[in-house]
């Protein structure tokens, strides 16, 4: 039956002649385009809450809004994961376990038993090899990184056993990286490695969002100032302790010597380590949690503090200012940043100033986010748009260049040469046309 409705839903409806059921929802009666938009758009905010208007990391839209539900909840376990002790000036972390260890983690000695005998077997037939493993390993063993589970100190013997479960054995394998001048060789973790009818480390850890800086914002904002200045974080990762209780998770075999005949003993390392999921963004979350401390209680040295902060991919920081004696300051800062964490660096370069041999292998490129920077000079690279004859390329043009190249100089010759060039900022190096 038809009735008369209030008609208090619009003005177009508040003729009598209107009738409606008295039913009838008048909530859902009109949908508009307008909240079909905010449906879409609340469902696309989903798990990037901005919790107030004035917070630099809620205003961070670029990085909020990529980050999914989950990420968002482990980004969050990693940061609480960290603490920093002041009065000492070290960092500790813990393991972001998702999954209780004590019953997904399974007994797995056996696999990485056979992993480390056929490493072993390597190394015997290549003296070279062996000289080199020892060496790096004793680099881990003398900075106090990494020791004998039968040397860990008594005071933590009662919080060893505080979490449940077997632990966990790390297998290794031997890794070159010829570009590294201080550690061409390195023992890699696999934390991926699954247990006997349970999970490997990694997959019980939480991973986080990726909180890398964007490569192409730091390449850019490099290039704004006239002088550059770069440095490198000495070993980063293992710059963060790691918290007693979860040591057993955190084991490797090892022979001493690496001699075949010697017993295979259990090591423990004792910080983060590369190869465990979480190690990269809790690195990353330790350093800005330093550059955060600098910026609130020493705002002298924010400069520092902004560099590690903004201006750096992973342990590798690259920025610039406006002279030489405003870089060296910068320099300063960054050193002051990271003393409060225990962290050092391996060398400052400076535009102009030949760098160190720790961080050059020639005394004049030296390695920034994967280029090579030259820093005496900007070098000019020759582009022949007219094609070789022979082999032969043509010779560099004298005089004014428009009317030499204008039978040669097309759209096509030009991006033909541009894409030879591997550049994310789209800025090819300054060339000397042929």
């Amino acid at each position: 039956m038809l009735q008369a409705c209030h008609r208090n839903h619009c003005k177009r409806h508040e003729d009598a002649d209107w009738v409606m059921p008295a039913d009838w929802d008048l909530d859902r009666s009109a949908y508009t385009i307008l909240q079909e938009k905010k449906l879409l758009e609340d469902a696309e905010a989903a798990g990037s809450e901005v919790t107030c208007v004035n917070c630099v990391k809620c205003k961070d839209g670029d990085s909020q809004e990529k980050m999914s539900i989950n990420e968002e909840v482990e980004e969050a376990l990693l940061v609480a994961t960290l603490r920093l002790e002041v009065e000492t000036k070290t960092i500790f972390a813990k393991l972001p376990f998702i999954k209780d260890p004590a019953t997904a983690l399974k007994p797995n000695r056996y696999l990485p038993e056979k992993i480390f005998d056929r490493q072993m077997k390597v190394i015997e037939k290549n003296p070279e090899m062996k000289a080199d493993v020892l060496k790096s390993h004793a680099k881990l063993e003398d900075k106090g990184y990494v020791m004998e589970w039968s040397a860990i100190p008594s005071e933590y013997h009662h919080r060893l056993e505080t979490i449940g479960g077997p632990g966990y054995i790390i297998p290794w394998q031997i890794v070159y990286k010829v570009s590294s001048l201080s550690t061409p060789v390195r023992m890699v973790m696999n934390g991926s490695c699954f247990t006997p009818g349970g999970e490997s480390l990694n997959s019980t850890l939480a991973k986080g969002s990726n909180s890398l800086a964007h490569i192409l914002d730091i390449l850019i904002l490099f290039r704004t100032k006239l002088c550059g200045m770069t440095t490198d974080i000495k070993m980063a990762y293992n710059g963060l302790r790691l918290e007693p209780e979860y040591y057993k998770f955190q084991t490797y075999l090892w022979k001493r010597d690496l001699d075949l005949s010697n017993p295979t003993i259990l090591m423990v390392i004792v910080t983060i380590i590369y190869g465990i999921n979480p190690s990269g963004q809790q690195t990353i979350a330790a350093l800005r949690m330093l550059a955060d401390l600098i910026l609130e209680h020493h705002p002298q040295h924010a400069e520092g503090a902004l560099a590690v902060k903004q201006k750096a991919y992973m342990d590798d920081v690259a920025t610039s200012t406006d002279s030489q004696e405003a870089s060296k300051r910068t320099a300063d800062c960054i050193v002051f940043t990271l003393a409060q964490g225990s962290l050092s660096v391996k060398d400052f370069t400076f535009s102009g100033s030949k760098p160190s041999d720790i961080v050059s292998a020639n005394g004049v490129h030296v390695g920034v986010l994967g280029y090579l920077w030259d820093i005496f000079k900007l070098d000019i690279k020759d582009i022949c748009f007219e094609k070789p004859r022979r082999g032969k390329r043509a010779a560099a043009v004298e005089g004014d260049v428009e009317p030499a190249l204008r039978q040669h100089f097309t759209k096509r010759s030009l991006v033909s040469q541009c894409a030879k060039v591997f550049e994310p900022s789209g800025s090819p190096p300054p060339s000397q046309p042929n």
